[in-house]
């Protein structure tokens, strides 16, 4: 058992990763904007179809598609922003709820009608076989996903942290009224935050087709995943949302291993509901 151990705990860290940027996703804009976008799920599954296509069109792997698919999913989130988000900032917590609930079941369908119902997987793929670590083997379709999710990851968290925008969405997270007197522009704030967080799902998308099925609720499962990890590690927390998810993924693996598959969620959400008894706003939040 000792000797898995290592193996298990790895496999826990890749898929916290993945879990950890959709959490990143809604822990920005709840930070930011006081908004769960419910439909974080479905841009990352948006983000597994394009990745999927351009290969299938190019015959490249995805990690050529990154670069792409960010920008195409930055200004999907600015669109989103524009035409839905906006207009329900000051309504109330149920109507914006159910604005973006009703934006999740839009893009499952039409991706349903758009892309049909197949489960789709992606094999054009430069980078295959596995390395050997002492009695760790690892995969180079999970570890690419990995290093994608970790740059991802640092490169958000620099943006917020250390440039003027950054400061300007921080600025405006914390009091929009006290912000725009001191010449900050919270229009601005708020239309970079979505789009930020719409690409970093998007890329997690593109991470995620290296080993996992596209099909059109893919985004479901890893939307309740990462919502619940943003939960466990503070909402609005950047490194909160990346603790949260890879402790969900190291239980996920572990209990998944050792004990009974049938119970890795059991665990998973246990310590869900430990950690919001014990501290409401997360183990990070603000």
């Amino acid at each position: 058992m000792l000797a898995l151990l290592p193996q298990v705990l790895l496999e826990g860290v890749f898929t916290g990763m993945i879990i950890a940027l959709i959490a990143m996703s809604v822990s920005l804009t709840w930070g930011v904007m006081y908004i769960i976008n419910f439909a974080q799920g479905e841009i990352l599954m948006l983000g597994m179809f394009l990745s999927y296509y351009f290969t299938l069109a190019t015959g490249l792997d995805p990690l050529v598609c990154l670069p792409l698919c960010g920008v195409v999913m930055y200004f999907f989130g600015v669109l989103i922003y524009k035409l839905l988000i906006r207009r329900v900032m000051k309504s109330s917590t149920l109507s914006q709820l159910l604005v973006t609930y009703a934006l999740s079941i839009v893009l499952v369908n039409v991706a349903q009608i758009a892309f049909g119902p197949a489960y789709k997987t992606v094999d054009t793929q430069v980078f295959q076989g596995s390395i050997q670590v002492g009695n760790v083997l690892i995969a180079w379709s999970r570890l690419v996903p990995l290093l994608i999710c970790v740059f991802t990851a640092l490169a958000l968290y620099i943006v917020i942290n250390k440039t003027n925008i950054g400061r300007s969405i921080k600025a405006t997270a914390l009091n929009r009224d006290a912000a725009s007197l001191v010449g900050v522009n919270a229009e601005r704030a708020y239309t970079v935050c979505m789009g930020l967080a719409t690409a970093a799902s998007g890329i997690g998308g593109v991470a995620l087709t290296y080993y996992f099925s596209i099909y059109p609720s893919v985004g479901s499962v890893f939307m309740n995943f990462g919502f619940t990890a943003c939960c466990i590690g503070g909402m609005g927390s950047i490194p909160g949302a990346v603790i949260g998810g890879i402790l969900m993924g190291l239980i996920d693996s572990i209990v998944g291993t050792f004990f009974n598959v049938s119970l890795k969620y059991v665990a998973v959400f246990a310590l869900f509901i430990l950690v919001v008894y014990k501290r409401p706003k997360g183990l990070f939040g603000w």
